[in-house]
């Protein structure tokens, strides 16, 4: 069943399609968009729980801020290019699986909500959300974004990068104990007739600067772990 001017109207409660804002048609069995293009007003089109495969005839409905089209049958990002003004879009729990779809919003810079799965529990999701590089390329593609899958984008990322950051530590091997310049031997023997050689006090000198400074190493690398698992800890607690 498509969605017809005559559904439209119905549901608005308006003859007059330019005075309609806002569309609401949840769980309508529609298969398919349409009767849109004299809307030219609408702010507001909800449309979940139907079994639309593709977004269409949305060109003339500039003003469109918000859009849900959660839980239809929905496999590409499209028709979307001209809604300049739209902020809000709901596409959870669709057929979503390429994230080069992403690439369909990149000039919708009022775009400040993206929802492709639950963000708390991963549920309602689309197949892209499983892709590794899913929160990095959203990130790059579409900075302007504040809030991915339910949860700000700025604390999702905090958390990724600690995630990121803990797994590299766990890959490093910790300092020995001893530095290892204190397990050689720096002296060097004096010149002849028992006179101080000036490069010798210059190499004991080097050796003890380059003892401190592995010495404040091994301190950074564990000062470095700690308050990772402090940030951790912290966001897990935020969560």
């Amino acid at each position: 069943m498509a969605l017809t001017l005559q559904k439209v109207k119905k549901a608005a409660g308006e003859y007059d399609p330019e005075l309609i804002t806002r569309v609401r048609l949840p769980s309508a069995s529609l298969t398919a968009m349409g009767g849109l293009e004299t809307v030219v007003n609408m702010i507001e089109l909800a449309l979940p729980n139907n079994a639309l495969r593709a977004i269409s005839g949305l060109e003339a409905c500039v003003k469109l801020e918000r859009i849900d089209l959660s839980s239809n049958q929905i496999s590409r990002i499209e028709g979307l290019e001209g809604l300049t003004s739209l902020r809000f879009l709901d596409l959870r729990e669709n057929q979503i699986r390429e994230l080069g779809n992403i690439d369909a919003l990149v000039n919708l810079h009022c775009l400040e909500q993206l929802h492709l799965q639950n963000g708390a529990d991963g549920t309602r999701r689309n197949a892209v959300c499983e892709e590794a590089t899913y929160l990095s390329t959203i990130k790059t593609r579409l900075p302007a974004l504040t809030t991915l899958d339910n949860e700000r984008m700025a604390l999702k990322m905090d958390a990724g990068e600690v995630d990121g950051l803990q797994a590299d530590a766990e890959l490093l091997e910790p300092l020995p104990a001893e530095s290892w310049c204190q397990a050689e031997d720096w002296d060097l023997p004096s010149a002849r007739g028992g006179a101080a050689d000036p490069m010798s006090k210059d190499a004991a000198k080097i050796a003890k600067d380059v003892r401190a400074v592995t010495d404040d190493c091994a301190q950074l690398q564990r000062d470095a772990l700690e308050m990772m698992q402090e940030a951790k800890a912290d966001l897990g607690g935020s969560g």
